[in-house]
């Protein structure tokens, strides 16, 4: 059974005015109710994509541990708790310092006949004093950059990670969120320092209904649906919070540093996308020069060429040899894509051979050329064979091809595919985690 261990003793570390928010105005607002029709999937907490990203391809998820620090109203913890379920031993640690937020997570966990959650009532600065083991994986989503002292927050996370832990942060990001950041000064102009919540709620819909064209937020937006989506907490937690900072592409990497870690890789197929130079530039010698500089620098130019980013969604681990990397003993599979079904895409480019293909996330799309041997290579992805399998599978075929010849055409493959978060890959030694679409029905 899931239960509530509280370990908040004093919020003499918090920000009154943020616990108030979040103890009046749980964010994001979720009926427990909903849990019978639909299962929230943050693609970054989905276990796949962290075996991919953060744990080589080789984790094992028995008795995995893993921390949701400051986990709100519980789409993080339900997802990963739901996965986990599957996984003997695995358990789910959720941490927040909002009753209100908790009992939410709490029931929408239980509608699901979930009993691997822990709920905790307490503060991220408490953890180096809960005496908790490390933790296989903490995910820590739209939280510190609302703390006073963010980097006080994630050294507490950084506290309760081992050598081979890692972490999924959500920070922020400073370009995208300029017309937030505008909103939150007039409110704070218009308010004053003594409005009540439902004041302050009131005028920041009247303001809304009144913004002129040119308003910096009204040009933009587009990038935001909180403000109409998620009712007075989500128009409270955009335009009202007391506390929020922003971060750019540098300032996120300095800041996983300075607690000890390395910024492993984006977590979201739409931001690797947004930060790739080659989404921009177009002309040779530009891209040429910029794509020689390293990796960090590319994408501070990348971001400030769009312009749009609006967070800053990473994972970071200890060290930085965290990513699966493609080779003979890896097992490329798709996800998400085609109802996980190579069939369509394999057929179109066997039917279609050299032709580019336009792809990529809501935001940006991406050209894809496929080689000359891709439309056999993908064909012969099946989630089981590994890329030698598949080297050997079509050599077999009667196709006389080199094995340098289809490596350079999976890698290439593989770049875009696995930017767009299309084809993951596993070691051969490592269980397939089965995927979980609705309700706690894996595999469905």
């Amino acid at each position: 059974m899931s239960h509530v261990d509280s370990r908040l003793e004093d919020d003499s570390n918090y920000l009154r005015s943020i616990r108030h928010q979040y103890e009046n105005l749980p964010y994001p607002f979720r009926d427990p109710e909903d849990e019978k029709k639909r299962l929230i999937r943050p693609t970054s907490e989905r276990l796949s994509n962290l075996n991919h990203y953060c744990y080589r391809g080789r984790a094992r998820f028995d008795n995995f541990r893993v921390l949701v620090a400051g986990g709100g109203t519980g789409d993080g913890t339900t997802y990963l708790a739901t996965q986990l379920s599957q996984f003997p031993g695995a358990t789910v640690t959720h941490l927040d310092l909002s009753t209100a937020s908790i009992d939410i997570a709490r029931r929408r966990v239980e509608s699901r006949g979930l009993s691997n959650v822990t709920f905790v009532h307490g503060s991220i600065l408490h953890l180096p004093d809960m005496g908790f083991e490390p933790f296989g994986y903490v995910n820590c989503t739209g939280v510190l950059m609302v703390m006073d002292d963010p980097d006080a927050g994630l050294a507490a996370v950084r506290s309760v990670m081992g050598p081979d832990s890692a972490l999924g942060l959500m920070l922020y990001a400073e370009y995208g969120r300029t017309g937030v950041y505008q909103m939150q000064d007039l409110l704070r102009r218009i308010n004053g320092p003594d409005a009540d919540i439902p004041t302050q709620l009131d005028n920041a819909k009247a303001l809304l209904a009144e913004l002129p064209a040119g308003n910096w937020f009204k040009r933009g937006e587009d990038l935001f649906k909180d403000h109409l989506t998620l009712g007075d907490s989500g128009i409270y937690d955009m335009f009202l919070i007391s506390c929020d900072r922003a971060y750019t592409v540098p300032e996120t990497y300095e800041y996983v540093e300075k607690a000890g870690l390395h910024l492993v890789d984006y977590a979201w197929s739409r931001e690797r996308v947004m930060l790739e130079v080659e989404s921009y530039l177009k002309e040779p010698a530009l891209l040429a020069k910029v794509k020689a500089m390293p990796r960090r620098r590319q994408r501070a130019i990348a971001e400030l060429m769009c312009g749009t980013l609006t967070r800053q969604h990473v994972y970071a681990a200890p060290d930085d040899d965290r990513v699966a990397q493609p080779g003979p003993d890896m097992v490329p599979f798709f996800v998400d894509f085609e109802g996980g079904s190579n069939g369509a895409l394999a057929a179109h480019i066997r039917a279609n051979p050299g032709q580019p293909l336009e792809m990529g996330t809501d935001v940006l799309r991406f050209v894809y050329t496929p080689g000359r041997y891709s439309g056999e290579i993908l064909a012969r992805m099946d989630g089981v064979r590994t890329v030698a399998e598949i080297f050997e599978d079509i050599r077999a075929s009667g196709i006389a091809a080199g094995e340098g010849e289809l490596m350079a055409d999976f890698l290439a493959t593989y770049k875009r595919l696995n930017m767009a978060d299309i084809i993951l890959l596993r070691h051969k030694d490592t269980p397939v985690v089965p995927e979980v679409m609705h309700a706690d029905r894996p595999g469905r």
